[in-house]
């Protein structure tokens, strides 16, 4: 039987939708399914090579221990303090760094309004090559964004076994770090900081910290870690940025505020590392086993002058000839329970973190 004309070209469409409702509901079922692998990553120690389609495309696991990313802006004369001291002076330095702890390390900026501060830094990229510049502008409103596009980008980019963001004033060391990873890796730990818990939120709208959504949290704050430096591992940045930012909630408390709150909405284990984050001591030497020294200014005060200061310090600079001290914690992260639906659809609580 010979069909007319107008009935070829319905059935055609017809055939058309099929195909296309086939591939939506493939597609749809295949991402689902790779989210729910990368959440249950903690659970069942699981890859993940299948990652939800927000996430950028998942290079394969690198063989870096972590991506140490210096957040800087304008102060070009910070850097140089870092440059002379603990952090590589030179491309070469930043390759052997690399090779002798598989830790690299990067000054984070993102794009400076003025065209003057511009060219500096692009000036500065050309000598020194160190910079990981993030497509955000640089403000200081900004700084939420231009954290959640640092782990973004790094993930997608290196897949380090960790990403670590610290700021330009403070004084590091990064052979310590190169150390304590196996510590935090050995318990499991996704999050990593000096954790603080229950500062109180701003009220005032004049503070830079006003926080509008208090009233979530009864106006005390949940744990996170301070932002002088803190640590996710692979797994818990897939799922931090596994959401797209225009969808998460901002704490007004600051960037390692609201890095605590997404945090805070997944399973990830958290590690109270006192080594990080560590003040200064009284005659303002540095203290044992530590891995970051700051002091009473949300940093160094005067890094310019301090970072120096401290590097011809042999309590800062001495060489560890023993394992690194894994301080003990004031909280209590013991093996996290989680919450398994069996086969027959009866919730089972196990312990998901026990180390085997």
């Amino acid at each position: 039987m010979q069909l007319s004309r107008p009935l070829w070209i319905i059935l055609a469409i017809a055939c058309a939708l099929i195909v296309l409702a086939a591939n939506t509901i493939n597609s749809s079922t295949t991402t689902t399914a790779a989210f729910a692998r990368a959440r249950s990553t903690y659970h069942q120690g699981s890859d993940l090579s299948g990652a939800p389609d927000v996430v950028k495309t998942v290079v394969p696991s690198s063989s870096l221990l972590a991506f140490v990313g210096v957040f800087t802006a304008i102060k070009s004369d910070r850097r140089q303090a870092l440059r002379s001291t603990w952090f590589p002076s030179s491309e070469t330095e930043l390759l052997r760094v690399e090779d002798d702890l598989k830790i690299r390390l990067r000054f984070v900026v993102g794009h400076l309004q003025d065209p003057a501060d511009q060219a500096a830094v692009e000036e500065e990229q050309r000598v020194h090559n160190d910079f990981l510049v993030v497509n955000v502008q640089e403000t200081y409103d900004n700084l939420v964004l231009k954290v959640y596009t640092f782990f973004q980008d790094v993930q997608a980019t290196y897949n380090p076994a960790y990403i670590i963001k610290t700021d330009d004033d403070l004084y590091t060391r990064p052979d310590r770090i190169a150390q304590a990873i196996p510590q935090w890796q050995a318990r499991g730990s996704g999050y990593i900081g000096a954790m603080r818990v229950g500062t109180e939120a701003h009220d005032m709208k004049e503070s830079p910290w006003y926080e509008p959504l208090g009233i979530l949290h009864s106006h005390r704050y949940y744990m996170y870690a301070s932002g002088c430096m803190y640590a996710l591992s692979r797994e818990a940045a897939q799922l931090v940025t596994g959401v797209p930012f225009s969808q998460r909630r901002l704490a007004g408390g600051g960037e390692d505020a609201s890095v605590g709150l997404w945090v805070l909405g997944y399973n990830i284990p958290y590690l109270d590392d006192r080594r990080i984050c560590m003040g200064l001591t009284d005659d303002g030497s540095c203290p044992d086993n530590f891995l970051v020294a700051t002091a009473g200014c949300n940093g160094l005060c005067d890094p310019v002058e301090t970072v120096p200061r401290l590097h011809q310090d042999p309590n800062c600079t001495k060489t560890d000839t023993g394992d690194l001290v894994l301080m003990e914690s004031g909280y209590d992260f013991g093996p996290v329970g989680c919450v398994k639906v069996d086969d027959d659809g009866n919730v089972n609580k196990t312990s998901c973190f026990e180390l085997e």
